[in-house]
């Protein structure tokens, strides 16, 4: 079974794990209760394999980070979570959702324009050698 849940301080060794994973900064205590600050992990049998962090500012969303564990992809567990973001989005009458995501990430592009978001900019060596590409899905 496969449930959804806010992140609790117990989760965030886990949380920070994957974030090393994506080659990003680890939360502190303090990011991490940030109120504007959502994290959502997704557990099944009891474990976390997958999580996603977001922030909501005025009227938009910014995507800081999704993951899912790699034995666990292709279940679907992204769409949740991008499902799970997008239910708090309506829920705080936000207009859009922003994302940077790397531009040969083309497995992390695929999830998202299934989601309905569009490429809006491209950040030239935004990761060193690497572009970047803006992604914006409007909501209303």
């Amino acid at each position: 079974m496969v449930i959804i849940r806010k992140a609790e301080s117990k989760d965030l060794k886990c949380i920070n794990f994957f974030l090393i994973q994506m080659g990003m900064l680890e939360f502190d205590e303090k990011s991490f209760e940030q109120s504007y600050r959502f994290i959502y992990v997704l557990e099944k049998d009891q474990k976390i394999n997958a999580f996603i962090s977001f922030i909501i500012l005025l009227d938009e969303i910014e995507l800081e980070a999704i993951y899912t564990k790699p034995e666990s992809r292709q279940n679907g567990y992204g769409m949740y979570l991008m499902q799970q973001m997008e239910d708090k989005a309506k829920e705080y009458n936000s207009k859009s959702i922003f994302l940077e995501v790397r531009e040969n990430n083309k497995i992390a592009q695929q999830l998202y324009q299934k989601n309905g978001y569009l490429v809006i900019n491209q950040r030239k060596n935004y990761y060193g050698e690497e572009n970047g590409l803006m992604m914006r899905k409007e909501l209303r």
